[in-house]
């Protein structure tokens, strides 16, 4: 190709270098998957690459290296160290969360490394993006003692699966925040059933709103006593817990009946009214009371009504 005909913004080492990081990874990845013309517009970006690779990784461009820990799989691939280097050093989120992914995908199944250990402790310390950058890393370990929000929450919505001691430090830690994000992200509600709630309500003291409603909405997981302990220590009231939670257990309905009759009937106006209209227009296609036909029907609705709602 002569110089008139050079492809503009590839050919030129100054022109590549002014592409960001998602320009180079693009055509890097048009020259893996042989794109036409965009493979040969990519072709510069590739020699590039392959040379600042055997010159070493420190030699990598921001987009060489997001490339090359998301898309090469070639040799020579990271290592451990390597990528401790990279989370340590660079400046770029995205190439920081893709360093921290290929760990998790290729090293962390041998377990965290001392090295890694450390450096994560710190970026746990540290306030801002990192800590959620850390979150696909499965070690319950390294989150002991850890209660900043913005590392709480991402982990656990990363593992919803974690255990009991490692979510019981922030049930019973004090911060309603972090007890919002263990309630929303457990990925089997049915464990909230063993939370003991009274040392919930007398630790927290920070966050109690977030707290208060992140149960109401899994409020059917809850026994009678642990909703009571919420109405009795204040944390929550009848009229709110209607309004924000549901759905409720008989044995739920009833005690909060007990407790405000008034605020129940008031709340399930609506609910009423709409069973008076279905009560008529039952009465109006079904001469018994008691119809077999229109009881088929009902089931069927509320089958499809409770699978969308309570096991979507």
């Amino acid at each position: 190709m002569s110089r008139g005909m050079e492809s503009p913004g590839f050919s030129r080492g100054e022109e590549v270098k002014s592409l960001t990081i998602a320009q180079q990874l693009e055509s890097l990845q048009a020259v893996i998957a042989n794109l036409g013309v965009a493979a040969e517009q990519g072709q510069a970006l590739w020699d590039r690459f392959q040379r600042h690779l055997k010159q070493g990784y420190r030699s990598l461009t921001q987009g060489e290296r997001l490339f090359w820990l998301t898309a090469y799989t070639g040799d020579p691939q990271p290592d451990s160290l390597q990528l401790l280097d990279i989370l340590k050093e660079s400046r770029s989120r995205e190439i920081r969360k893709a360093a921290v992914t290929y760990y998790v995908h290729h090293q962390g199944k041998q377990g965290v490394t001392d090295d890694w250990r450390a450096t994560v402790a710190d970026l746990l310390k540290t306030p801002g993006e990192l800590r959620a950058i850390i979150a696909p890393i499965a070690d319950e370990t390294m989150m002991r003692g850890v209660c900043a929000h913005d590392a709480v929450a991402p982990w656990m919505q990363a593992h919803p699966q974690a255990g009991d001691e490692t979510v019981d430090q922030w049930l019973y830690g004090g911060d309603g925040i972090n007890v919002e994000a263990v309630v929303d992200y457990l990925s089997e509600p049915t464990r909230l059933a063993g939370v003991d709630m009274q040392r919930v309500v007398d630790t927290v003291t920070y966050g109690r709103y977030e707290a208060t409603w992140a149960f109401a909405r899994k409020v059917r997981f809850l026994s009678v006593r642990q909703l009571e302990i919420l109405l009795d220590s204040g944390f929550a009231d009848v009229e709110g817990m209607l309004i924000n939670g549901g759905p409720y257990t008989d044995g739920q309905m009833d005690m909060l009946d007990k407790r405000d009759h008034e605020t129940v009937e008031s709340a399930l106006w609506f609910y009423r009214q709409e069973a008076g209209k279905l009560s008529r227009e039952r009465a109006r296609y079904f001469a018994d009371k008691d119809s077999r036909f229109a009881a088929r029907i009902d089931k069927a609705i509320n089958d499809e009504t409770y699978e969308k709602l309570h096991l979507a």
